[in-house]
């Protein structure tokens, strides 16, 4: 702690006890045994925790955003498939009505053909609405809210070869681990205050 100064000034008036005019000084300071000290420590500590923490939020959120992008992009390749499968059936359940008012196949194939394709449009009408869906939850991660605006990403689930060390993935993701990070930093909170504790407990010592 700081030091303390005080100063007592007295003045006798009464000449018969000759005692006059006095000053006194007093220079006292509180040690307080460390515990500045600690409290500094576990300041520190829990400012590196929070930055800690914060690090950890964002590589979370830019795991779910990228995992919600590739969703959307999962989602409409799969819409294009059905789509192109849909009208595949579409077709040829016309082409099948042609040929059974013609006679050249019967009416169980006419009726097949009709069925085929209107399953694989309820595959579609669920797609779409899987796709949309996807769009509504990949607007959320861009932190722009609008009712009336769909986001349509772009780009293609195409992966490139590539040749990774997996002991050095794993040592980058031993090193670069956000909540590993995070954990170590509030075990190091944790003694801090438990220090600050300890140092809390020992008596203040003043000296003057």
């Amino acid at each position: 702690n700081d030091p303390a100064i005080s100063v007592e000034y007295a003045d006798n008036d009464d000449r018969r006890m000759q005692m006059g005019r006095s000053v006194s000084v007093e220079l006292s300071r509180t040690f307080s045994l460390g515990k500045r000290s600690a409290g500094i420590g576990l300041t520190k500590s829990e400012k590196a925790l929070a930055e800690a923490l914060l690090e950890d939020y964002f590589h979370t959120l830019r795991a779910e955003a990228s995992l919600a992008y590739l969703e959307t992009i999962k989602q409409s390749e799969l819409y294009r498939v059905k789509e192109s499968s849909y009208e595949s059936l579409r077709r040829l359940a016309e082409g099948d009505s042609i040929k059974y008012t013609l006679g050249k196949i019967t009416y169980t194939d006419a009726v097949q053909s009709k069925l085929e394709a209107g399953m694989a449009y309820n595959d579609l009408m669920q797609a779409q609405t899987e796709l949309y869906n996807s769009y509504a939850s990949l607007g959320l991660w861009t932190g722009v809210f609008s009712h009336d605006t769909l986001y349509f990403p772009v780009g293609k689930l195409k992966m490139n070869n590539r040749a990774f060390d997996t002991g050095e993935l794993l040592q980058t993701a031993l090193t670069n681990r956000a909540d590993l990070a995070a954990a170590m930093q509030n075990t190091e909170v944790a003694q801090k205050a438990l220090k600050v504790v300890k140092r809390e407990r020992k008596p203040d010592i003043d000296w003057a």
